[in-house]
């Protein structure tokens, strides 16, 4: 596990003849073991503050600090999952795994024992001799979370993995995440700009401005310590997470009920009061004729 360190940290880019300022003096500080979630709208310099943590920019100010190192350039402690997945299109699901494995010079028989072994963690067993274009978006963004993994990372750094997913493969994906981070125990920065996402995911949540990027605001989320999704704190901790994330408008709706009126009142059931009744709203439309509604390019009878 590592913590981190983000100590008044300012970035810009050119932008013509100016310089466009990506972030401004945050300062943030991610402890051993949790899984924070950084939310924010598009622009406020979420990616960009993921890619100095791991080394892919420099700052123009201020100083990053992983175990009260600073961070000076890319590393195998800290691994990043990008938002495509960017896994190699040539090789497996197996083979993007050991990639990183060949590099270190593990052996054959070891890299291949430990990329089934997770992939099985992040439940594709049987897809290992598979190529990313015989993978579903799920599957390779689970590829792209074990291939992360495989170096055994002590800071997991996730740049909005699932904002192509549909929704149903987004929730399986959740549950497989906080999964893996309580038998890990792994830190991870989550970057995303979907409320709901960040409130069901994190532990704590970091809120940035819009551009310039700087630390709005934190919320806790949840339980920190390694709970079972089976127990009620689990079970507790989520349904609050549900329940704040549905009073900032991006939660769940409730389920609808399934209940149907009496089967003699069903055909009236459609009707509302901005609709008029024929027999009814005015005798000149039929007072005789059954009761039914006019619909919107519905035209009165002389």
């Amino acid at each position: 596990m590592a913590s981190l360190s983000i100590r008044s940290v300012s970035k810009a880019f050119p932008h013509g003849d100016s310089t466009l300022l990506a972030l401004d003096r945050l300062s943030l500080e991610v402890r051993d073991g949790e899984l924070v979630v950084v939310v924010g709208p598009s622009g406020c310099g979420k990616s960009t503050l993921l890619h100095l943590i791991a080394g892919l920019e420099r700052p123009d100010s201020g100083e990053l600090l992983e175990d009260g190192r600073p961070i000076l350039g890319p590393g195998p402690d800290r691994t990043v999952v990008f938002q495509d997945g960017a896994l190699f299109p040539w090789l497996t699901a197996a083979g993007n795994i050991e990639f990183a494995l060949k590099r270190r010079g593990v052996p054959r028989k070891e890299r291949r024992a430990r990329a089934l072994e997770l992939l099985e963690a992040v439940h594709l067993v049987g897809f290992a001799d598979r190529y990313p274009h015989q993978l579903s978006g799920g599957m390779r963004q689970r590829v792209a979370i074990a291939r992360a993994l495989a170096l055994d990372p002590e800071l997991l750094l996730m740049d909005e993995p699932f904002s192509a997913l549909d929704a149903q493969t987004r929730e399986d994906l959740y549950l497989q995440l906080v999964e893996l981070w309580e038998r890990t125990g792994k830190t991870i920065l989550f970057v995303t700009h979907n409320v709901r996402e960040a409130v069901c995911l994190g532990t704590r949540v970091v809120l940035l401005s819009p551009r310039p990027g700087r630390v709005a605001a934190e919320f806790p989320c949840g339980s920190t310590g390694r709970v079972s999704r089976t127990t009620p704190m689990w079970r507790g901790s989520r349904r609050r997470s549900r329940t704040r994330c549905a009073a900032t408008g991006g939660g769940r709706l409730p389920a609808a009920r399934k209940t149907l009126p009496p089967r003699k009142e069903r055909s009236n059931a459609r009707c509302t009061p901005a609709m008029p009744l024929r027999g009814d709203a005015d005798p000149g439309l039929g007072g005789g004729r059954p009761r039914r509604a006019l619909g919107p390019h519905a035209l009165p009878r002389a």
